[in-house]
């Protein structure tokens, strides 16, 4: 059985059923216990055996990528990679991935915000 641990608190909260569709794949999941950013040794303690992640923004240090021997992919949730140590995952042949785009619609509504607040001496 594929065994992946899921860290982002906000992953699956606008379609729940993805965890369902995940589990019928035959994935064993690993969600956060904690409900916070996970920290090294919280990461440790959770990705000893497992096949894949789903990453937020945790720190995903070597010391990390060492406990998990069979690791074999990170997908982030998320576009950026610089909390994970991509040297290490590239000397291991773990596969990463990112979500490039996620955000391109909040950071234009964001930015059009700003303008009309400008416009608007609001701020």
């Amino acid at each position: 059985m594929t065994r992946v641990l899921i860290t982002p608190r906000s992953f699956g909260k606008m379609d729940p059923s993805l965890f369902e569709r995940m589990e019928t794949l035959g994935w064993e999941l690993v969600r956060n216990p904690f409900g916070t950013i996970l920290n090294e040794a919280q990461l440790i303690e959770l990705i000893a055996d497992c096949d894949g992640m789903i990453a937020g923004v945790d720190p995903i240090t070597a010391d990390v990528l060492r406990a998990a021997p069979r690791l074999k992919a990170i997908a982030r949730y998320g576009v950026g990679t610089d909390n994970v140590d991509l040297d290490y995952c590239r000397e291991h042949q773990i596969a990463v991935s990112r979500t490039l785009g996620a955000n391109t619609e909040a950071v234009a509504d964001y930015t059009f915000a700003l303008i009309m607040a400008a416009l608007l001496l609001v701020a």
